[in-house]
């Protein structure tokens, strides 16, 4: 286990396992004061993995917590230099690089999107280390596909070395999706179900 006693720094402790960093993000994001068991349920993490990684954050001061019988409730020392001007800065921009992405592709799309929607992992908030950026451009037109196509394969390439992330996008008419979804097809009602409308018309509005 990791205790104050390695001659690496609080830094190199935290951001060198990820369970540490699970639970930090868990905590980061909670309303208030958590048990141990909560949080290996939020995080998928093992309750021992959950464990040993609050017993490590609690020696190093970045995790506190109080006692309710029978649970330790657990919190973040928002004092800790580490969490205040580190983790703080870095859960922040994590929430926010996604909307900063979109909002890259969407100035300059052309004028013939009806809409533009987000599904996918990212949409659902599950998104990882070699995931896309699912993107759905519907068009009035089925001659307007190819230009809206290239448009989003341009900006997939330019954006890649600043987010890392490739934008994977697929065009249809709007005709198409909607006879997609008359027809039952499973694709087009997730969409419905799942997606989230980045700009332009609502769904239920091309439905």
């Amino acid at each position: 286990m990791d205790t104050l006693t390695d001659n690496r720094s609080v830094i190199e402790i935290v951001f060198g396992k990820r369970s540490r960093l699970e639970v930090l993000r868990c905590l980061y994001e909670a309303s208030n004061e958590i048990s141990g068991r909560e949080i290996a349920r939020r995080t998928g993490l093992s309750h021992q993995q959950a464990h040993q990684s609050l017993k490590e954050l609690v020696s190093l001061g970045l995790v506190e917590y109080k006692i309710a019988a029978p649970a330790h409730l657990f919190y973040l020392n928002k004092n800790h230099w580490v969490v205040s001007e580190i983790l703080q800065v870095v859960f922040d921009k994590e929430k926010s690089w996604l909307k900063n992405l979109l909002d890259d592709v969407t100035d300059g799309l052309p004028k013939q999107v009806v809409s533009l929607i987000l599904f996918g992992s990212a949409a659902k908030g599950r998104l990882r280390a070699g995931s896309d950026i699912d993107l759905l451009a519907l068009v009035g037109r089925e001659k307007d596909k190819k230009a809206v196509l290239d448009y989003l394969v341009t900006a997939s390439v330019k954006l890649g070395p600043k987010y890392h992330y490739p934008v994977a996008p697929l065009v249809l008419a709007v005709s198409e999706f909607r006879e997609q979804y008359a027809q039952g097809s499973a694709f087009a009602r997730n969409i419905l179900k799942t997606a989230s409308v980045v700009k332009g018309k609502m769904l239920t509005q091309i439905l």
